[in-house]
């Protein structure tokens, strides 16, 4: 009976003991997972809100490229139709992430900025655009691209003159681009950008979810899904942890994040199964059930495990967000976070942000390996975060460029320093002693009002853009003359192409004469763009920049043209034509098609190669002396002479002369900058003259603009003159009248 009773007690306090050891177990467990919950609400708010920062720093960087283009365009002209390839759009398109961009006029014609291609959108998408818009930009809703064949975000700012629409710039941005902006931060997420009525606009998803149409299909709760809709309509943040099956163990818990955007009211919805961030949580509270007192220490035991587990899951997290994987150096969102603080908290102190790359980095990966790249860029990451400095931060943003943010006192020495000569970091690269590293800096003082991260950024690009573009010259500060420059330099080449097709490119005549007789015996070709206002450009101001980009070759070509057009006139009057000669820049020696190139030209004109002279500067020579070897003997078969220009400019050699079998020299109008009643001056000239003369090569004096030089040169045996003291070089229709005496 004893036993009987002890047993009962017995039996008694172990099902006590099993029941208050399940209950104090669950509770336990729904505690954790309650605070797993907050943990998994403040994770996910975290990621919406970067989300929601890149997508609003997206849309309002391009939307207001957008505006300012369309601004830049309004001011240029009254007529859209003038400025369809816009002086300012290059600049745009090389700081604008947006895959596509466009000008229209009001009927829908205009040009694609990424080619210069004529464009025209259809008849629908115009009237979209015009219905909608109402003098103010505007961001539809996705649509199909008949670019890029692709659904695309339209970003659409009119073009208004005088409170007239004359056409619209559109910019398009690839849906599939724009998601990559908020990329599924967890297995079987659901992200969701959504309008003020619920409709889904744009969903990245997991392949659990079905494609949904509106709010209340994801949410599945009537009540649920008001709230969040008043949310969005008060254009507020909300958090929600929403459970659609109960029963089911709670395994259906959704967490949700809601924060609005800065655009067309809409808003950023992430949704994650909240057992995805605590899926070993949910194993543990299956197991509880099932589980007796003998394992509840070895329950509290996973839990700790699940716990220590979720904040290394959060903190890798958390250096995929804000961290470069290669050098442990933050990136450029975690940058821009902190470059915010340390502004904000040092609003006294003058700040300077840094940008710095290696110079030629591609090269280091193609001699010697990307891994011998990646330990470069390593010892420079530590170099550059090694810096004991109070209020400083550095990241790196892209393959090889570091922006570093902080007094501006400390990088003063960088100025003396620009290759990092430390003792530390020439050790590091001692993998590669054979190349001579350089590293590039663009600096911005910010100044005491400078708030906007984004354009901070910006100028500091620029002033690296400018380090990029000078020679010898690592250390750049920003320079508004540059930026300017930047956009000169653009709207030349924007303009060019369609102003070689409008012939805004006109060739003028210096007409060379004959020393003795004074009598008109030749011309010179030179080139004047005049575009449709009548503004005159000289060639300093584009031939510089079109022999970097290679646009040169074309309009030597067309010179050539327009001058074989001038001599097939002149023999239709019955004139017998006047060589002229025809100047071509140095890139031409860069192809050994060259001078078949000149004479398909002349083939095509039916020109005879006598009346034509090919005219290269000394200094091209001398830098390409076997390819114009080369190049001589197949102009001197087909019976086109070269002139050697400039001789005599900067440091002449003229022991080339008995290498190059030229036939024309033309003196450079240096030698006039001598005093011509010098004694020494007379030698110097009346002796190479003499010489060239002994090597039977016709000599032409550029630059005679007095009486007292052309005298001298009468003393001499210089066959041709030419020079403001007969005329300046004059429009076409001038050289036939004044000095051919034609009316044509």
């Amino acid at each position: 009976m004893d036993n009987q009773k002890h047993n009962i007690i017995l039996l008694l306090g172990v099902i006590f003991t099993i029941i208050f050891t399940i209950f104090a177990t669950m509770r336990h467990n729904f505690i954790i997972t309650d605070e797993l919950q907050k943990l998994s609400v403040n994770t996910l708010n975290e990621i919406t809100l970067q989300q929601q920062s890149e997508l609003n720093d997206t849309i309002d960087s391009n939307m207001e490229l957008i505006n300012l283009l369309s601004i830049s365009l309004a001011s240029a002209s009254e007529n859209v139709d003038s400025f369809v390839i816009s002086e300012y759009a290059n600049i745009f398109k090389s700081i604008s992430s947006m895959n596509n961009i466009y000008i229209i006029d009001h009927n829908g014609h205009g040009t694609l900025l990424k080619t210069n291609e004529p464009y025209t959108v259809n008849e629908q998408t115009l009237q979209k655009v015009k219905n909608t818009l109402k003098n103010e930009y505007y961001i539809s809703k996705p649509v199909m691209s008949e670019v890029l064949n692709e659904e695309v975000l339209l970003l659409i700012a009119p073009i208004i003159t005088n409170q007239n629409t004359e056409g619209y710039v559109i910019g398009e941005y690839t849906i599939s681009h724009f998601i990559k902006k908020f990329s599924v931060p967890f297995e079987n997420g659901h992200i969701l950008i959504v309008d003020n009525n619920g409709d889904i606009i744009i969903e990245n998803m997991s392949e659990d979810y079905m494609p949904a149409e509106n709010l209340l299909e994801v949410l599945e709760d009537p009540d649920l899904t008001n709230k969040v809709l008043q949310n969005i309509i008060d254009r507020k943040p909300m958090s929600i942890l929403t459970t659609m099956d109960q029963i089911a163990l709670e395994k259906n818990i959704k967490v949700g994040q809601l924060q609005p955007l800065s655009f067309n009211q809409w808003s950023i919805f992430n949704i994650v199964p909240e057992r995805t961030i605590n899926n070993l949580t949910y194993d543990i509270m299956n197991e509880t059930n099932i589980l007796t007192s003998s394992i509840v220490l070895f329950l509290i035991l996973l839990v700790i495990m699940s716990c220590l587990k979720q904040k290394n899951t959060y903190d890798a997290i958390h250096m995929l967000a804000y961290y470069d994987e290669l050098t442990g150096l933050p990136n450029l969102v975690k940058f821009k976070i902190e470059a915010v603080r340390l502004l904000a908290n040092n609003k006294d102190k003058e700040f300077s942000i840094i940008k710095l790359d290696i110079l030629n980095f591609k090269s280091i990966n193609e001699l010697y390996g990307y891994e011998t790249g990646n330990e470069v860029l390593r010892a420079l990451a530590e170099v550059v975060h090694n810096q004991d400095v109070e209020n400083y931060f550095c990241a790196k943003v892209d393959v090889d460029e570091f922006l570093l943010l902080g007094p501006s006192e400390i990088f003063e020495e960088l100025k003396d320093d620009p290759n990092l000569n430390s003792n530390k970091f020439k050790e590091a690269v001692s993998i590669i002693p054979s190349h001579d590293i350089k590293i590039l800096y663009g600096r911005y003082i910010i100044e005491r009002e400078d708030t906007d991260i984004a354009k901070i950024i910006a100028n500091v690009n620029i002033a690296h853009q400018k380090a990029k573009a000078t020679k010898n010259l690592y250390f750049c500060d920003y320079d508004e003359k540059f930026k300017k420059n930047m956009l000169k330099a653009t709207a030349i080449t924007n303009k060019m192409k369609t102003a070689l097709e409008n012939k805004e490119f006109k060739v003028v005549l210096q007409p060379k004469y004959n020393t003795i007789t004074e009598k008109a015996v030749g011309a010179e070709a030179l080139v004047r763009w005049i575009d449709d206002d009548g503004n005159v450009f000289f060639p300093d101001e584009f031939i510089p920049l079109f022999e970097n980009n290679g646009f040169i070759t074309r309009l030597d070509k067309y010179m050539l043209s327009e001058v074989c057009k001038l001599i097939n006139a002149w023999a239709d009057v019955g004139i017998t034509p006047l060589p002229i000669s025809v100047n071509f820049s140095r890139v031409h020696l860069d192809n050994p098609n060259f001078p078949q190139e000149i004479n398909n030209i002349l083939a095509t004109y039916n020109v005879d190669p006598k009346y034509i002279e090919v005219e290269i500067t000394e200094s091209t020579i001398l830098e390409n002396e076997l390819r114009f070897i080369n190049m001589l003997k197949s102009f001197k078969d087909s019976d086109i002479e070269v002139a050697i220009d400039d001789f005599g400019y900067g440091y002449s050699s003229l022991g080339f002369l008995k290498d190059f079998d030229v036939s024309i020299i033309k003196l450079d109008k240096s030698f006039f900058s001598l005093d011509v009643n010098n004694r020494k001056s007379h030698i110097v000239i009346e002796n190479i003259i003499n010489m060239l003369k002994k090597l039977s090569i016709t000599v032409v004096v550029e630059g005679v603009e007095t009486k007292e030089q052309l005298d001298f040169l009468k003393s001499t045996d210089c066959d041709m003159v030419q020079g403001y003291y007969f005329s300046k070089p004059i429009p076409i229709k001038d050289f036939n009248k004044n000095i051919l005496g034609l009316d044509i």
